[in-house]
């Protein structure tokens, strides 16, 4: 499991009252803009909901 989905999962079971809120983990290409990497993200795997999170990964440098 990616290390970034267990601790979204960790913060979910932390809050008190859970807020059973959905978390979304979109990532940024290098070029590429927040809105462009949420379209692609939201093509994929669906429309986030009005109450989802979004925690938005951005790569700064291509790999080498």
């Amino acid at each position: 499991m990616n290390n970034h989905i267990r601790r979204i999962e960790a913060l979910e079971v932390s809050m008190s009252p859970p807020i059973g809120r959905t978390w979304h983990r979109v990532v940024q290409h290098v070029g590429q803009t927040r809105e462009s990497a949420v379209a692609a993200h939201e093509a994929e795997h669906g429309a986030f909901g009005a109450n989802d999170a979004v925690v938005l990964r951005r790569i700064v440098s291509p790999p080498h």
